[in-house]
C-alpha cells in the first residue's frame, strides 16, 4: 500500500464509523491511547475528523505501573500529543500486579479491568463513548487464540465494532485497518509513537500467535490470512448475534430468583443445542461468576452434560456447582478472613 493511499487513513476510519454507526455527529468520544502505533494513529486520524463531525474528544491513558520509565515515557507522549492537538487528557495510575495477586487473576486480565474501570468513570462523567484502537491484526490474533482454546461461534466472532462490557460502551473504529497501515500512516506524517517491549515477550501466547503463527500461515498457506480471519469473524459474529437474540427469552424464563438455571426439557420440546449452549454460557458468566478468560467451549460442554445426568463440579474460582433433575445451582466459596 502506498503512502498516498495511507494519507486516506482518516477516510477509511470515517467510513467505518459511518457504516457501523459507531457514533453520530457531535458525539463525545474518549480515545483510549496507550502511546503505541495503533492508538496514536487512531488519535491523529480522529482528531483530523473532529471539526467536520463536531466531535468532543478526550484522551484517556492508563499507567499500569508495570514497565518503569518506559511506561512513564508512554504516558508523557500521550499527554504531550493530546496537548498539541488541543484535546483534554486524563491519566490513571493502577497497581496491576497488586490487583492480579489480590484477585488471583492474570496480569493481563487485571490490566484490562483497570482500563475498563477508568474508562467507565470517564464514560459516565462525560456521557461519552470510549474508542479503542483494536485493528484487523488484533482481530486475526483473537480468532486464532480462541480457536486454539476451543471457543464456539460466540468466541470465534472475535472483536465487535461496538459492544458493552459490564455497562461500558466500547467502539473500535480501527478494525478495518491493519497494524502496518497504522505504521505507514504515522511514518508518512512523521508522527511519533512508542514501542512496548512486552509485545515481544514469547511467554505470552498472543505474542507467539502474532510473531510466529500468523507469519507462518501467511507464508505457507495464505498471504491474506489476516483479512480472511477478520472476514470469517464478521460472518460468525452476525450468526452468533442472531442466535443470542433467540436465546434471550429462553434464558429469562429459565433462571430462578435464586440464580438457579432450569434446563429440564418439557415433554416433546427440547432446547436446540445452539440455544442451550448460549444459555449455559450466559448463566456461567453472569450468575455463576466464571470470568471470561476461563470460560470456554469445553467448560460449557461439561456443565451441559452434568445438567443432563446430575452431579457436582467445582468451577474456576472455587464455585461449587450442582445439578439435579436438570436444574443447576451454585454456591460460591466464602472468602477467608485475614488474621
Amino acid at each position: 500500500m502506498t503512502i498516498e493511499r495511507m494519507a486516506e487513513l482518516p477516510e477509511i476510519i470515517r467510513l467505518t464509523i459511518q457504516n457501523r454507526v459507531l457514533w453520530r455527529r457531535g458525539a463525545r468520544i474518549v480515545l483510549a491511547v496507550s502511546g503505541g502505533a495503533d492508538s496514536m494513529a487512531m488519535l491523529h486520524a480522529i482528531a483530523s475528523l473532529r471539526d467536520e463531525s463536531k466531535l468532543d474528544l478526550r484522551v484517556a491513558h492508563v499507567h499500569h505501573g508495570l514497565r518503569g520509565r518506559a511506561a512513564d515515557a508512554d504516558a508523557n507522549l500521550a499527554r504531550k500529543t493530546a496537548k498539541q492537538l488541543r484535546i483534554p487528557f486524563h491519566c490513571c495510575r493502577a497497581n496491576v500486579k497488586a490487583a492480579a495477586k489480590r484477585k488471583q487473576i492474570s496480569i493481563e486480565m487485571a490490566a484490562r479491568e483497570a482500563r475498563h474501570d477508568f474508562f467507565r468513570k470517564l464514560e459516565k462523567k462525560f456521557r461519552a463513548v470510549v474508542a479503542t484502537a483494536h485493528t484487523r491484526d488484533d482481530q486475526a490474533e483473537t480468532v486464532l487464540l480462541r480457536l486454539l482454546r476451543g471457543s464456539g461461534t460466540d468466541g470465534l466472532g472475535g472483536i465487535a465494532y461496538k459492544t458493552k462490557v459490564r455497562g461500558l460502551s466500547l467502539v473500535r473504529p480501527m478494525l478495518d485497518v491493519s497494524h502496518d497501515d497504522a505504521i505507514r500512516f504515522l511514518r508518512a506524517r512523521k508522527l511519533k509513537w512508542r514501542e512496548d517491549a512486552s509485545n515481544r515477550d514469547a511467554a505470552m501466547k498472543r505474542n507467539r500467535v502474532r510473531h510466529e503463527l500468523l507469519p507462518l500461515l501467511e507464508k505457507k498457506f495464505n498471504p491474506r490470512i489476516r483479512e480472511v480471519l477478520a472476514r470469517t469473524a464478521e460472518v460468525l459474529r452476525a450468526d452468533s448475534d442472531y442466535l443470542t437474540g433467540q436465546a434471550g427469552e429462553e434464558f429469562d424464563s429459565r433462571v430462578g430468583p435464586d440464580g438457579s438455571l432450569d434446563l429440564a426439557d418439557a415433554e416433546g420440546d427440547a432446547i436446540h443445542e445452539a440455544i442451550r449452549r448460549r444459555i449455559l454460557y450466559r448463566w456461567l458468566l453472569h450468575h455463576a461468576g466464571v470470568t471470561p478468560d476461563r470460560l470456554d467451549f469445553d467448560l460449557v460442554g461439561r456443565v451441559g452434560s452434568m445438567a443432563a445426568t446430575g452431579g457436582a463440579l467445582t468451577l474456576p474460582g472455587n464455585t461449587a456447582l450442582r445439578a439435579k433433575h436438570g436444574v443447576l445451582t451454585f454456591k460460591r466459596a466464602r472468602k477467608q478472613r485475614r488474621r
